[in-house]
This record gives C-alpha cells, structure tokens and sequence, in this order.
C-alpha cells in the first residue's frame, strides 16, 4: 500500500527549516528535492511526498522528527494528477520556477489593495431587537473549533467550516484545481478527501462534503444583525497546526469591492483566516472570513453568510430563527450595486493600464505571468516593458524586466478560467468590459533572485492597475 507523507509540524527557526529540507533532499532516491521540501514546510499540513513505500516514508519521518518536526502519513489518493518534468537541463532554475510557481498559486488567490471611495458605503440602520446575554468567548471557540477544518491543496491552504453534518462552507477561490484531490483536516490531525458539491465563483462561495465526517455543524446567524461595535469572534491558523480564536469589533462601514459587500472588522486579522467562520455573541456563522486590509494592521473583511442564502442557486437554507433581515440585506446590496456602477463607469473613462491576472508554470518556460490591457483602438496594445516586483515584509527582493508584446484578445472564457487567481477578471466579465480587453503571456527569468526568502513574497506589476490588487490574503 503506497501512502503520502504530510508535514504536520516544521521547525519555526527559518535556519532550521532550511536545514531539514537539505537533509531531506540528500537523502537516496526517492527524495524531495530542495525546493520541493522548502515548499512543503513552509505550508501547514503540506504533502512532503506523494505515492510511496511505508519504508520511504518512514525515513522521511525520521529526519523531520530529528530536526524538531513532525510528519505522518496518510493513504495515497491515486487520482491526484501526477507533476509537470521540469524542462531538461533545468536543475537549479528549474526547482526555483516550480517553487515560485506555487507560492505564486497559493499567494494570488483574491489579492485585492482598498483604494478610495466608492468603495466604502454605510451599513443600513439595524432593527431592534431583544439579544440574549452573549456568550463567554472561550465557550464560543470551544464550540466552534471542532466544526472547523483546514482545506488544502498541493500548493495553498484555506480554511471552512461544517453547516451539516457532511458539508463544509468555504470560498471557492479556496478549491483545488481541476484533477486534483482537496484533503480536509480536522483539528485532531485526521485528514479526509473532500468533494465539490456546490460552486458559486461570482459569489466566492462552495459547498463540499466530507463523506462519513459526522460534525456537529455551526448554527446560522444573520449578518445583518450585527451593528457598529459589536463584539465577534473569529478562528485564524497563521502559524502551525492549531486553530486560534480571536476577539474583534464590527465596523459601522462595510466595502464594495467587485460589485461584492464585504463587512469590516477590526481585531487581529492577519494571515490565515481565509474561509474561516465569524461568529456573532450567541456562537451563530454571520460571515466568512476573506483576508485583511493591505497596510493596515488587524482589519479585515468578511463576507456576509447571508450571501449563501441568496442567488438563483442558495447554497444554504437560511435559518429560522433568527430569521434574517431581508430589508436591511436588500439595502445594502442596492448601495454596494451603486458603488460598483459609479467603479466601471470610471473604469471605463480611465486611460488603459496593464494588470496582472495569473501566475503559473508552463513547459519549457518556467514561471508565465499572464498580464491585461485595453486598449482604445481597434488593434491590439504595443509591446510593453513590465517590470515584476517580488517583495517580502515590505522589503523588495528583486526586480524582473519583461517584454508583452504577443497581445491576443481576452475573451469571456479565458478570463473565467483565470478567475482562480483573479477576481478582477471576473468583475470585467460581469461588466461587459471585455470588449476591448487583450491578454498576453510573459515569461520571467527569476536569475538573481534570492529563491531561499521567496516563499513568503508576493508578486506586483509595477504601475499596473490596483484593482487587480486590492486585498492582502
């Protein structure tokens, strides 16, 4: 029986992480290579290594145990599409594309930067209602812990939540590509394969089963019961295995982004928190968590659950009691429809700027940025020269120059393909702004850049359009 090694835990020391990757990809074949070890590490719960004998496996436990680690191992799921060859000849820049690669994947789901107004708008007035005392926190994340779980993929790392049973609640920017087997774990360290019920890419929301799970599920609550002030709780991962709990505040403001209303809050929000639950004061789901605010530090943004219940196609059921505000939902969907016309009409009269839409691996190349541009003419944009700015922890690492110049059109298909990595795509689908919109791929020669602190960074188009980068996640 062949099974998959897991990292459960890595060494916090960045030094002594670099060290246990060397030692395992110095052990015999087969053996991780460098990056690829770099790369599991850096991620909770990573797959070390796919498809191996228990003695293999043993051995690669042993080394992460000596090092101050911890691995395990889980059946082998043979249906997970096997890895891309690195191109002949590629050996170190070769192993650096594949682990930009996936930090690239992982990191560009949903990054967004808040800009000016329009996009903040006032909450509609709360009705009056009797509320019970609220709950002890400690009590609410009690209760809430054990119906969460960590949504992972071969290269990025979410979170959700149990609204039954069997089902999970989470974003769907947070699902794996197609053919590849998403893995939930629990807080106790079991994993289990999961599967795609139910998709909402517009709304950024899925349902998934864990077949056999049997959770006891979150109560529903209503988001727009909250008001200004009001004390919630939420679950974070930023580090490690462990769910956190936080306290945080209710701003009296939410943001259209995207044609989306997203709640403010303010608290601890920082990596780690997307498609994990918020909770009112009686322990009831009133919002996913979506990321927090770039530059500012401990304010995020979460999507209303009243989103789920809503749409041709409701995901959930909305609850009985409290039975949610309608009005007040109507209300504020009418501002955030508002905002989001006055954003594509100044959209539309701005003068043309590139925007980065996708990063990904492709034979023979290596790491391809896929970037757009309009264009005011009936041809397609001139070659470009873009410049790729790679930073981390405010500190940038390097500077990749590139040429656009094989411009093609960006029609509604590509661009739905691309809205894994790019909301903005989908908002100029939405919109009927795909008209005069053009796509080209540019491949990056990343010589020069110091690949062992590339893990933690994030890829900018310098001087390219921000709405393609509006939240940090």
């Amino acid at each position: 029986m062949l099974v998959d090694v897991v990292v459960d835990t890595a060494p916090s020391d960045p030094r002594k992480r670099y060290q246990l990757a060397k030692a395992l990809s110095s052990l015999p074949a087969p053996a991780p290579t460098f990056s690829a070890a770099q790369q599991a590490l850096s991620i909770p719960h990573a797959v070390l290594m796919e498809g191996r004998t228990r003695e293999t496996a043993r051995a690669l436990i042993e080394v992460v145990r000596e090092h101050g680690g911890r691995a395990t191992t889980t059946p082998h799921v043979a249906e997970r599409v096997a890895e891309e060859p690195a191109p002949a000849g590629g050996s170190r820049f070769g192993s650096t594309v594949i682990l930009l690669a996936l930090v690239a994947l992982a990191a560009w789901a949903w990054r967004w930067q808040i800009r000016n107004a329009p996009t903040e708008i006032s909450l509609p007035d709360a009705r009056t209602v009797a509320v019970a005392p609220a709950l002890d926190v400690r009590v609410i994340g009690d209760r809430a812990t054990p119906a969460t779980v960590r949504l992972r993929c071969a290269s990025s790392l979410g979170s959700g939540f149990f609204v039954a049973p069997d089902l999970v609640l989470t974003h769907a920017h947070l699902l794996c590509p197609a053919g590849e087997p998403l893995r939930a774990v629990f807080p106790d360290g079991r994993t289990a394969t999961a599967q795609t019920v139910q998709r909402d890419d517009w709304l950024d929301l899925a349902l998934v089963r864990v077949p056999g799970a049997g959770a006891a599920p979150l109560p529903l609550g209503d988001a727009m019961s909250l008001r200004n002030g009001d004390r919630v709780v939420f679950l974070a991962t930023p580090e490690g295995p462990e769910f956190m709990v936080h306290q945080a505040i209710v701003s009296n403001t939410a943001r259209s982004l995207f044609g989306l209303a997203f709640l403010q809050i303010d608290g601890n929000v920082n990596a780690g928190t997307s498609g994990a639950p918020l909770l009112d004061g009686q322990g009831r789901v009133v919002g996913i968590l979506a990321g927090k605010l770039d530059r500012t530090e401990g304010l995020g943004f979460v999507l209303p659950v009243n989103y789920a219940y809503a749409g041709e196609k409701p995901l959930l059921a909305p609850p009985a009691e409290p039975k949610p505000d309608s009005a007040r939902w109507s209300t504020l969907l009418a501002r955030v429809g508002d905002a989001d016309r006055i954003e594509v009409s100044r959209f539309a009269a701005e003068d043309p700027q590139p925007a980065l839409l996708d990063l990904s691996t492709l034979p023979g190349q290596g790491l391809v940025a896929v970037v757009a541009q309009r264009s005011n003419t009936p041809v397609a944009p001139r070659p470009q020269n873009l410049t790729f700015v790679f930073r981390s922890s405010g500190r940038v690492l390097c500077e990749v120059k590139a040429v656009a110049d094989d411009w093609r059109k960006l029609d509604a298909a590509t661009a739905a393909g691309r809205s894994r990595g790019s909301r903005y795509a989908l908002w100029l689908q939405k919109n009927g702004l795909l008209d005069d919109a053009y796509q080209s791929s540019v491949a990056l020669q990343l010589d020069g850049c110091p690949t062992d602190e590339m893990a933690d960074s994030e890829a900018v188009l310098q001087g390219g359009d921000e709405r393609a980068d509006r939240l940090e996640m």
